[in-house]
């Protein structure tokens, strides 16, 4: 396989640095800090429309390939949909990690894992678009944000494929008193809000890259690659997978970026292969 330049993508600082390898060097996965990166090898994976009808019924089953030693999506082929969903991946797992992040149903979701996703999600679109979208929640004058119930389940409808959110489950019955806010934070029964200082946290670094990617009218399917970022950024840069991770997500609005992540999961690997797999944050602990 050719072998092309890698990319440093630290994107979250409000900057990209981009750092380019020689053509000699092992292929590339990107380092994604939260957003959006990718580079790859010359012999890519299928992209949507482009590929044969051999091609196609060979990525009708990319969830059973071993990808220890796959080649990747070419950077240069991937578009918009791919790049966005590459993103959104590797800040999901950046940022998900406890509880995990993985699932074959939203009813295996507790309610603060459900509601961690919530926060992330409007910080991930927060960035991704340029808009706050926590800005008609902010209660500026008491520094907290009240969030609406209403406002969580609607969320939690459209991008998890649920309604239901139960906030005492969530965050306990009772408001608390802090040091550093002025007003009590908590859930608010009386109002049917959540007040809160911290609306998310988005933060990580990752050698990941996006391996395979297939959209059949609504529904994608896309398995993101994530390496040894402690062996990438040797001396000697090797290209170890540590896991993929597989999303499985129907897409409503691309434009408006509204979509439903209807399921997930982790797959382990070692050099020989895949080694196990997490579909659910129990399965995890």
């Amino acid at each position: 396989m050719k072998r092309l330049s890698a990319f440093l993508a630290a994107v979250l600082a409000a900057a990209c640095m981009l750092t380019a390898c020689s053509e000699e060097e092992a292929p590339a996965a990107a380092i994604i800090s939260g957003s959006v990166s990718a580079s790859g090898g010359e012999d890519a994976a299928p992209v949507p429309g482009e590929s044969s009808d051999e091609e196609e019924e060979e990525a009708e089953d990319i969830e059973s390939v071993n990808y220890a030693d796959a080649e990747f999506l070419d950077t240069m082929s991937l578009d918009a949909h791919q790049q966005f969903y590459l993103g959104f991946a590797t800040s999901l797992e950046i940022n998900m990690t406890d509880p995990v992040m993985a699932f074959q149903s939203a009813s295996q979701l507790d309610d603060r894992t459900k509601y961690q996703y919530f926060t992330f999600l409007n910080s991930y679109l927060s960035f991704i678009t340029g808009t706050d979208r926590y800005a008609d929640w902010q209660d500026a004058e008491n520094g907290v944000w009240r969030i609406p119930i209403s406002a969580i389940r609607s969320q939690l409808e459209t991008y998890l494929g649920t309604g239901d959110f139960d906030p005492v489950a969530a965050f306990g019955s009772q408001m608390i008193n802090t040091s550093y806010a002025d007003v009590p934070l908590g859930y608010d029964a009386e109002n049917d809000c959540y007040v809160t200082r911290i609306s998310a946290n988005l933060d990580g670094l990752r050698a990941a890259q996006l391996l395979a990617y297939q959209q059949e009218g609504d529904e994608i399917t896309a398995i993101i690659g994530f390496y040894d970022i402690s062996k990438f950024m040797g001396e000697v840069q090797e290209f170890v997978l540590q896991k993929t991770y597989t999303l499985h997500i129907r897409e409503l609005s691309f434009d408006d970026k509204t979509f439903t992540l209807e399921s997930a999961y982790f797959t382990s690997y070692d050099a020989d292969g895949p080694t196990g797999r997490v579909e659910s944050p129990q399965a995890a602990a």
